[in-house]
């Protein structure tokens, strides 16, 4: 065994620990801000906080999964489902960047822009995917970039989605593509009454491996 390999051996392990403790010790956290977010209000200071730590601590580690085709596959099978050819796409929650370059990658004559609120994952972003139609952005979900009514297709993967915001930027035929690599269609119950609320219905949705995607549509 190289020198190398004896440091880099345990230096692995110990980051892998050190991040799945921050995971233990944030989820409560970022489940409780999910929920706040999806429901357009601002998490607590304590919430954003622990959640931020996570992400910007878990980059490296979000940005390799995203190299990883099943990470993708159920945004794929999404895409698959849009008509026509998007100008304006809108990627939320990006993190490090992989759904926003699927996207930009389907739909090479779109303008593809991926927000997040985590400067390190923004960078992340940044380094692993360059593309003239793609850019990323550091935006909060809840008060997005953009001009009501202006973007073709908008994509979630494995992120929290705010329905009343992304219908406000929706154009009148737009789409909207949430999808999730572990987790089979959660629209249901009070979820999917909150996306009928906010003016937005279920059009098509699809178990994809252990995860699923679905699609929305202005109702």
């Amino acid at each position: 065994m190289t020198g190398v390999a004896r440091i880099t051996g345990p230096l692995i392990s110990t980051v892998g620990a050190t991040l799945d403790r921050l995971d233990h010790a944030t989820r409560a956290s970022r489940e409780r801000a999910a929920v706040s977010v999806f429901y357009g209000h601002a998490p607590s200071w304590g919430d954003r906080l622990a959640s931020g730590a996570y992400f910007a601590a878990s980059a490296h580690m979000w940005g390799d999964l995203g190299l990883e085709a099943g990470h993708r596959r159920a945004l794929e099978v999404g895409l698959g489902w849009v008509e026509g050819f998007p100008r304006r796409a809108l990627d939320i929650c990006t993190g490090a960047g992989a759904g926003a370059a699927v996207v930009a990658a389907r739909f090479p004559a779109a303008e593809v822009m991926g927000v997040d609120i985590s400067r390190r994952m923004l960078r992340e972003a940044s380094r692993r995917y360059r593309s003239p139609n793609l850019k990323f952005v550091r935006a909060d979900a809840l008060a997005l970039p953009v001009a009501d009514g202006s973007t073709d297709l908008i994509t979630v993967l494995n992120a929290v989605s705010v329905p009343v915001e992304i219908c406000r930027v929706l154009a009148p035929r737009g789409t909207v593509i949430v999808a999730g690599t572990w987790s089979a269609i959660q629209q249901r119950g009070l979820a999917l009454e909150h996306w009928e609320r906010a003016g937005l219905r279920l059009a098509r949705a699809e178990d994809v491996d252990s995860g699923g995607a679905e699609m929305f549509v202005r109702a």
